[in-house]
């Protein structure tokens, strides 16, 4: 069975980052020593799981500007802004350097898939992706400490491994866990909960009275025989329902996110441009990773890319 290996990468940054500048600040005196602190980080934490497995591709998942759940839900994320007024981060200045550090990663990690699709999210290419390799009779890890991809534990040999916790995501009940979750929403990314006042314990409640179900049923047979406090709970369950089932993703975000999966070229891993930029970036401590068996690792990716490219070739 072949093994994939799928990075939410935008997580890794964000979960690397509050570590960094948090303890960063404490031994560091200038901020260009914390963001090289910050891409130590990002990259320990990223080979640790690539050296978990002989991995048959390893697929970096990124996040685009723009993203589509804005079309039906522009307050999607919009608390964002003010919660970076209260971190320790600055923000502005840390962008440029993703950006920069994101450059440097699709140049030298070369064996490696990039995946970006305007108006996608991170986790839209995961979901997408995880789904079509699954259906191919394929293992995928996907690496997040995100908990909506638990969702993705329904397709099979998906595992789902939180590097915070250094284990996977389990769930009992993925389907009444989701529907929790779409009753409470998610005050993370500016999603509100169906009716006020409606934490885990509520929601947990409202979904296993049935009371939830029965709504949605009336809604969809006939709204006038709802009160406006019924109506208003069904439209919110259905927002949420759409915010944040990978069920919702739309089709032509779909496509565009298989044609550059399926297209995407591999190259050769340059050794000598990967001891280099780790020198130019004070990442000595990977050096000696990529003199030894590191190289081997990302050597091994393009050999199965090439081995599958001759493949087709011949049958």
């Amino acid at each position: 069975m072949k093994k994939n290996l799928l990075i939410d990468v935008s997580n890794v940054y964000w979960r690397c980052a509050h570590v960094a500048h948090i303890e960063g600040m404490k031994a560091f005196k200038i901020t260009s020593e914390i963001y090289s602190y910050w891409k130590n980080l990002t990259l320990q934490s990223i080979l640790a799981v690539v050296n978990k497995k002989d991995w048959d591709k390893v697929i970096f998942c990124y996040d685009a500007r723009g993203y589509w759940r804005h079309k039906i839900y522009p307050a999607y994320k919009a608390n964002r802004a003010k919660n970076r007024d209260k971190s320790v981060i600055d923000f502005e200045t840390f962008v440029i350097e993703i950006n920069k550090f994101t450059a440097d990663l699709k140049e030298k990690f070369d064996t490696v898939y990039h995946i970006e699709v305007e108006e996608s999210e991170a986790d839209d290419i995961a979901a997408v992706i995880t789904e079509d390799l699954s259906n191919k009779g394929e293992y995928v890890m996907v690496m997040t400490s995100d908990k909506d991809y638990k969702q993705l534990i329904k397709f099979p040999n998906v595992e789902i491994y939180d590097p915070m916790k250094k284990k996977n995501m389990t769930s009992l009940n993925i389907k009444t866990e989701m529907e929790i979750k779409f009753v409470m929403g998610d005050k993370g990314d500016n999603i509100f909960a169906i009716k006020p006042k409606t934490g885990k314990v509520r929601a947990a409640a409202i979904v296993e009275s049935g009371e939830i179900h029965m709504l949605q049923a009336q809604y969809h047979i006939d709204k006038t025989k709802l009160t406006e406090e019924q109506l208003e709970m069904c439209r919110k369950y259905e927002l949420n329902r759409q915010l944040i089932s990978f069920e919702y993703i739309p089709i032509d975000i779909k496509n565009r996110i298989l044609t550059k999966f399926n297209s995407y070229e591999l190259k050769r891993f340059d050794q000598a441009k990967m001891l280099i930029w780790l020198s130019e970036n004070d990442l000595h401590d990977l050096s000696s990773r990529f003199l030894s068996n590191q190289s081997v690792v990302f050597m091994k990716l393009y050999d199965n890319y090439k081995n599958k490219l001759t493949n087709e070739m011949f049958f």
